[in-house]
């Protein structure tokens, strides 16, 4: 192998490592500072099916049958990411339909595939706490489990304050009581 071989080489290296952090990192950006309503586009695989499921969703326009058709190419795309999950449970909601069995299947599914997902940590918790009644206890768990990892490690991506639903709001205060009561437990362990 010739010496420009080896430099071409390495350079299309860096070029794709280079592209790929600046995806990952878009995505991240794009994830913290998405609204609630919206599950955030976060597929680096499939962008583009990814942001067509986003508008399909965020649209009131398109019946439940393409929106899902949408969302689908989405999954096909990018399997193994949280954000198409959860985008059947919430298009199976969107018209104030409660979860039904597709919906609360897709969730778990979720939770499988990123069960602390940072990208999707904020609206999965605001969207599962609001529709706290309607949760398996199973989901319930996890809900609480991503919320408590939350917590510990601290990270700023989410407030209880976006929860319309007053039973949600409830239970995420204790789990956030809950939470702070054994990191300040820790600290003064530490001592």
């Amino acid at each position: 192998m010739k010496a420009s071989d080896s430099y071409r080489i390495k350079l299309g290296a860096g070029a794709a490592l280079a592209t790929t952090t600046l995806v990952a990192g878009l995505a991240m950006a794009i994830g913290a500072g998405s609204p609630a309503t919206a599950i955030p586009v976060l597929s680096a695989l499939g962008v583009g099916a990814e942001a067509r499921a986003d508008a399909a969703a965020a649209s009131t326009d398109p019946p439940l049958p393409q929106a899902l058709a949408a969302n689908r190419a989405a999954l096909d795309a990018a399997p193994m990411s949280a954000a198409p999950w959860l985008r059947i449970a919430y298009l199976r909601s969107r018209n104030g339909q409660p979860l039904d069995g597709p919906a609360l299947d897709a969730i778990e599914r979720s939770y499988t595939v990123a069960p602390y997902g940072a990208d999707v940590t904020g609206w999965r918790l605001t969207f599962l706490y609001d529709h706290w009644s309607e949760l398996t206890p199973g989901i319930r768990a996890e809900v609480t489990a991503e919320h408590l990892t939350l917590v510990t490690y601290q990270q700023p991506v989410w407030s209880p304050a976006a929860i319309k639903n007053p039973s949600g709001r409830l239970a995420a205060t204790f789990t956030q009581a809950r939470a702070l009561t054994a990191q300040a437990k820790r600290l003064a362990e530490k001592q």
